[in-house]
């Protein structure tokens, strides 16, 4: 297949394999620098799949073949939310899932990754502080992160606090 694998994101890089989109990553901060694609495992298997049993010559850089298997920008993620109402839930509740990741109402310690809110306080802000291992994000950040495909998350939020926006609805944010 011709391909090479490496542990350290070199300038030669043309494909970063990975399960989720880890904005705290390095390699996954530096691909979205030089716009990279970030995709699963499967691309692989699937190249393996066309020359071996197919015998075919599928080119696997191209871009439409890549995007069938890009990780989602919200895979991984275990998301619920706090005060939104009506469209600004429901579009949160479409969009997570359109986008790879789960929403559920239950925040959990043990699973949960990220709390959507445009409130600073609440009884899930309270919790998501106090654990510091959930991140709290505004719907603003819903709608950046899969508008620019990146998920991003400021120093306040990678510690656990609060960082909301003013922009209290989605709007009509188109997935994928």
């Amino acid at each position: 297949m011709n391909g090479r694998f490496t542990r350290d994101f070199l300038s030669t890089i043309t494909h970063l394999i990975a399960d989720q989109c880890n904005s705290e990553s390095a390699k996954y901060k530096e691909a979205m620098k030089v716009e990279v694609p970030v995709v699963s495992a499967a691309w692989i298997d699937e190249a393996w799949r066309q020359v071996t049993k197919e015998r075919s010559m599928v080119m696997m850089t191209l871009e439409e073949v890549i995007n069938k298997f890009k990780v989602p920008i919200f895979a991984g993620m275990v998301v619920t939310a706090s005060g939104l109402k009506g469209q600004s839930r429901d579009e949160v509740i479409r969009l997570v899932p359109e986008n790879g990741g789960e929403f559920t109402g239950e925040m959990k310690k043990a699973t949960c990754t990220h709390l959507i809110t445009d409130q600073s306080e609440s009884e899930k802000v309270k919790r998501a502080k106090q654990w510091g291992t959930v991140k709290i994000v505004g719907t603003m950040w819903v709608r950046r992160s899969i508008e620019k495909k990146i998920s991003h998350l400021s120093e306040e939020q990678k510690r656990g606090q609060s960082c909301l926006s003013s922009d209290r609805f989605l709007g009509r944010v188109r997935s994928k």
